[in-house]
């Protein structure tokens, strides 16, 4: 770090790399934090807009991949704020109803649920557990004594609770959805003057 140098000697009292590199603890909640309902509540506006305006969904079909992702994380941060359950167990939840939302939105949309998930997924990353981790490891490699954590546990516990929660959705929704694509392709079929190219309803559901 250019403007680090021995930025934290004030504060652990001694000077080098271990003052030079930063922290690996979050820093303790203070009365200025901004509350997590404003985060989630309010500031998901924008973030989830911006983010599916980057996956080019056009603006007249975005609210239902908008009301499945605020509503999945509205539940993620709500179980972690309201109740003692471990992480691993919030992550299988929150991705499990994320999965279920976005598998009705299929069912009845025709649009694939992915386009409502890939949000989600994005913001529930375990990116901030691996900076933390690795940061660690600075701390570490300094002789700065501090809890062990492994990165790479972390991140492969982390990534198997988001796909548990997702397979237990995508395998209770599956056959549902299947017999709804076969009934959109026998109405197909059987109507004549439905022509699928010219970007109707039948078309924008496949």
């Amino acid at each position: 770090q250019v403007f680090g140098h021995n930025a934290a000697t004030p504060y652990i009292h001694k000077r080098g790399a271990i003052a030079s590199i930063p922290p690996r603890e979050a820093c303790e909640p203070g009365p200025n934090d901004i509350p997590w309902l404003i985060v989630f509540g309010l500031y998901n506006f924008p973030m989830l807009f911006f983010c599916l305006v980057g996956l080019n969904c056009r603006i007249r079909a975005m609210l239902g991949p908008f009301g499945v992702a605020y509503l999945s994380l509205l539940a993620y941060i709500s179980l972690r704020e309201w109740n003692e359950l471990p992480p691993t167990i919030v992550n299988i939840i929150t991705v499990f109803l994320s999965g279920c939302l976005g598998a009705i939105y299929e069912y009845v949309t025709g649009t694939p649920k992915q386009v409502a998930l890939i949000p989600v997924v994005l913001i529930l990353a375990p990116g901030a557990g691996a900076v933390r981790d690795t940061l660690g490891g600075l701390h570490r490699s300094v002789y700065d004594d501090g809890p062990n954590s492994h990165m790479w546990d972390g991140l492969v516990l982390e990534s198997g609770s988001y796909a548990f929660g997702l397979y237990l959705a995508q395998a209770i929704w599956r056959p549902l959805i299947r017999k709804r694509s076969r009934s959109w392709a026998r109405e197909a079929e059987s109507s004549p003057d439905l022509d699928v190219t010219n970007g109707n309803e039948f078309t924008q559901r496949i």
